[in-house]
């Protein structure tokens, strides 16, 4: 009896020594890789003693698989509400105003106007995780007052968006007031009304040739434009405000070609490609989620590059 005790004990030791040292182990690698950087880059500082341990910005191998783990999760979740509730046109271009409200959250988190802990929610990936819930809870809140006060969904979600972007743009032009803006940034705006002007006029001509597919739809000059406008914005700053292109690919494009303004033609001419190749007939929900990922990516970098540059930050 005493040596099964003593067994029993002994296993029991062991087990909460191990648990013991799990979470120690886990709170350091929560705190040191994963909140640590956060706060780091919201401080804006090169390294930083945080709670015992010294942490600096930036991404890592463990926050990159934290940080993916949830965007995933984040994905899953809104494929299996849009798969319950749907989405057509009307309410994608609805979610177009959340999409431009990004590159407006990330452009005020370039101002410095917010502080710490405030700007948190402005860092990468915190920014898109933070758009997403709050979509989400905007995408859900329409269709709850579609099915009970019968106000259609996609109108609620417009106005919810359109609330948060003139927000965000208040804040914005309260910066660019006090701050002034850039004599030579201020350019890029007659610019970009031309390549947008020639981007539509290139996508009517050949949809044209393409009749029937995405090309020829409102939702397809979102995605266009949208990539137009992250391209020209891009390559403006590049050549012309001495801007560094951050993402290696596209820098390593621009210097291949030899010029900041063959990523807009590569841009643009993916897109062209990618629509042109979609049949209006196939336009379910999993396909205009896909269309809607593909707008975010050049339409909310796009006007962040737009707002950054005409403001000199």
């Amino acid at each position: 009896m005493d040596k099964k005790f003593t067994g029993i004990t002994g296993t029991l030791v062991v087990i909460l020594t191990f648990l013991t040292f799990i979470s120690e182990r886990l709170r350091e690698i929560f705190i040191r890789d994963i909140v640590g950087p956060v706060v780091a880059d919201a401080k804006n500082v090169s390294s930083l003693e945080f709670m015992g341990y010294t942490v600096q910005p930036g991404y890592n191998l463990v926050n990159e698989i934290f940080f993916g783990a949830i965007i995933l999760f984040l994905l899953y979740v809104v494929y299996r509400t849009v798969d319950e509730h749907g989405i057509d046109k009307k309410i994608f271009l609805a979610l177009t105003t959340l999409l431009i409200s990004g590159g407006f959250l990330r452009a005020l988190g370039d101002t410095g106007m917010l502080e710490y802990p405030l700007n948190i929610i402005l860092i990468s990936p915190m920014t898109y995780i933070s758009l997403t819930v709050l979509g989400l809870i905007i995408y859900n809140a329409g269709f709850y007052f579609e099915d009970r006060n019968g106000f259609e969904a996609y109108k609620f979600i417009m106005y919810s968006g359109g609330a948060v972007l003139l927000f965000l743009a208040a804040l914005i032009t309260r910066f660019a007031y006090i701050e002034g803006l850039s004599t030579e940034g201020l350019m890029v705006l007659p610019i970009t009304l031309i390549v947008m002007l020639i981007v539509t006029g290139s996508q009517h001509v050949l949809s044209n040739f393409r009749s029937g597919y995405v090309l020829e739809k409102s939702t397809g000059y979102v995605v266009s434009l949208g990539h137009a406008l992250d391209g020209i914005s891009s390559a403006y700053g590049v050549a012309n405000l001495e801007y560094v292109e951050k993402k290696p690919v596209s820098g390593w494009f621009m210097e291949m070609i030899g010029t900041p303004y063959g990523f807009l033609v590569l841009k643009v001419g993916l897109a062209f490609l990618i629509l042109s190749f979609i049949r209006n007939e196939e336009l379910d929900n999993f396909t205009y989620l896909v269309l809607l990922a593909i707008a975010a990516t050049g339409l909310g970098p796009g006007v962040r590059n737009v707002l950054r540059i005409i403001m000199g930050i």
